[in-house]
């Protein structure tokens, strides 16, 4: 097994080189924070790391309620590694308590918005998660062609817990994040540590070209569509501008939307009032506001 830590800029400065010396294969670093800034830390530890010899992956916090904020997450990562390589993979960190009640079907949603960001800029990508989350929130049938990272800390006392405890036979489980007390030469204080139990390096990293996005789709005024996912409504046609709150929807649309945070679900169908096209994008207005229709090479609107 491989053995790696997981830091962000609570870790300080780390001495790369000793951690190196210490035994460890491979390190994932925090890159982007939840206003979608890059971390603090990242640029200090992804030099040191990659001085060292150390194996680098990175992780995103994921807070995204909607396929529109997985999009700008994932920009944001793809912004922040700026063509580096990350041979240990992008890891979504599914775990933020505010978006657990959106639902599976949601989830999986927002999972492959960024999953399909990041593998069109050329990045491989796995899904971090305890084991709560993976038994009782995430559709893991339906993500596994994402290998996972399991967290399962039992005593949480710094020590690999016993063997019946590892996630290892949990299906697609690839690495388990064995506790956040742990103990690394050039790391001052509490640090998380993980085994891989297989090797997860991919091999060039280098992010290849964007694969050519499927021909975008015509609309027409007047004409009914159908939402592919839940989606925002805006004030205007494009993401520069507010999404309106569930008490700024139609009634008709307002229906739609169970979870009342003013984006119709799934299947709502919407009347094309006008079109909008925002550079590569088509936006369309609906008796709501404005929707993206084609956005960043996908389809949310047929």
């Amino acid at each position: 097994m491989k053995k790696g830590i997981d830091v962000a800029k609570w870790q300080g400065v780390i001495d790369w080189a000793k951690v190196k010396a210490s035994g460890i294969d491979f390190a994932i670093l925090k890159v982007t924070n939840k206003s979608n800034k890059v971390e603090e830390a990242f640029e200090r530890n992804y030099a040191g790391a990659s001085a060292a010899g150390i194996t680098i992956g990175v992780y995103r916090y994921v807070y995204a309620k909607t396929v529109d904020g997985a999009v700008a997450e994932a920009n944001a990562i793809v912004a922040a590694l700026n063509g580096r390589k990350v041979p240990y993979r992008v890891w979504l960190d599914m775990e933020e308590s505010s978006i657990r009640g959106v639902g599976r079907e949601m989830l999986t949603q927002i999972i492959r918005a960024e999953a399909n960001v990041l593998i069109g800029a050329g990045y491989c990508v796995g899904i971090y998660c305890n084991k709560d989350w993976y038994d009782n929130v995430l559709n893991v049938s339906e993500l596994q062609d994402f290998p996972f990272w399991i967290a399962r800390y039992v005593a949480n006392n710094g020590k690999m817990p016993a063997d019946e405890y590892s996630p290892i036979n949990l299906k697609g489980a690839k690495a388990w994040q064995y506790t956040s007390t742990g103990s690394v030469d050039g790391v001052r204080g509490n640090v998380d540590l993980d085994v891989a139990f297989e090797d997860l390096t991919v091999g060039d990293t280098t992010p290849a070209p964007a694969p050519e996005a499927p021909e975008a789709p015509t609309y027409e005024v007047g004409k009914n569509y159908t939402l592919q996912v839940e989606l925002k409504v805006r004030t205007g046609a494009g993401t520069d501008y507010p999404a309106k709150t569930h008490s700024q929807i139609s009634a008709d649309a307002k229906k739609h939307d169970a979870d009342k945070d003013g984006a119709p679900d799934k299947g709502t169908v919407v009347t094309c009032k006008e079109v909008a096209h925002v550079g590569n994008d088509i936006w369309i207005r609906t008796p709501s506001g404005w929707m993206a229709a084609y956005y960043q090479g996908n389809v949310y609107i047929k």
